[in-house]
């Protein structure tokens, strides 16, 4: 991520990311190396400067690491998202949100981590309890806010946060939240069942069967997508594409007239 980014990842479905699959070519030329798999997001500074990152409403399932992982100086607000089924890999890895910096690493992080829900999955890794929220060698300078997180064990024991090395955790937000309102986490799950998706009010087979995992606490990491059904076929729908004669005029509601004409584009095709 290069400097000065200012990025948001929200609403999206990021799940079943492929656990040590004969398409992936490990670090070292083998699984036994103890190379990560089924990881999900990396935030990673590329070069100087300080990236600031949104990760809003999402649902994160049966991604066994980096939901999301976090390294070097990028400024995070981490809210409202639902992680299930991580922690799966035999080797590595037992954290959901991951905050790690190389050694030496003098680059600090600043995060607020607030009103997430963390479900543990249905199947049992090499790791009892999994971490929620875990640090690794945090550098000076580090600020990690946390606030209404809350983790569910119906299905396995979930320990909050740990920090390996110092423990970066401030009691206020150190990212800020100007016109940035945030729910209840007791909100949260259902939201995020009803809104996540490239079309929530008309999801395909597979959003269909991720969410239904989340409320059932069924499904698990994957390897192939032979052992979920195989990719979906899914309908050709073509639809007339007439844009607005003057795409860039003001319509009156602090939106242009393209803008106004693709919200409504978007809510006819879903």
């Amino acid at each position: 991520m290069s400097q000065n980014a200012q990025v948001t990842y929200w609403q999206n479905i990021f799940s079943e990311s492929l656990y040590r699959s004969a398409n992936i070519i490990p670090v070292g030329g083998s699984w036994s190396a103890g190379a990560p798999s089924s990881i999900n997001m990396l935030l990673k500074q590329t070069d100087a400067g300080s990236p600031t990152v949104g990760v809003f409403r999402n649902l994160m399932a049966h991604c066994s690491d980096r939901n999301p992982e976090v390294q070097g100086l990028v400024n995070l607000i981490f809210a409202e998202n639902v992680i299930f089924d991580w922690g799966k890999d035999e080797n590595n890895y037992p954290w959901g949100t991951f905050f790690y910096w190389e050694s030496p690493n003098p680059a600090p992080t600043l995060a607020d981590v607030m009103a997430n829900v963390y479900i543990a999955g249905p199947v049992t890794g090499s790791f009892l309890p999994l971490i929620a929220i875990g640090t690794w060698n945090a550098q000076p300078g580090t600020a990690i806010y946390l606030n209404d997180n809350i983790v569910d064990q119906t299905m396995q024991p979930v320990t909050l946060f740990d920090a390996h090395g110092p423990d970066p955790r401030v009691g206020s937000p150190p990212v800020s939240l100007t016109g940035i309102p945030v729910m209840s986490s007791a909100l949260v799950k259902a939201f995020v069942l009803a809104h996540a998706g490239a079309r929530p009010n008309a999801p395909d087979a597979v959003d269909t069967r991720i969410k239904n995992d989340v409320v059932n606490y069924t499904g698990d990491v994957i390897t192939s997508q032979s052992e979920v059904g195989g990719w979906p076929t899914l309908a050709v729908n073509p639809r007339p594409l007439t844009i607005p004669t003057n795409p860039h005029g003001d319509s009156g509601n602090g939106y242009t007239n393209l803008e106004v004409w693709l919200q409504g584009f978007a809510a006819g095709v879903e």
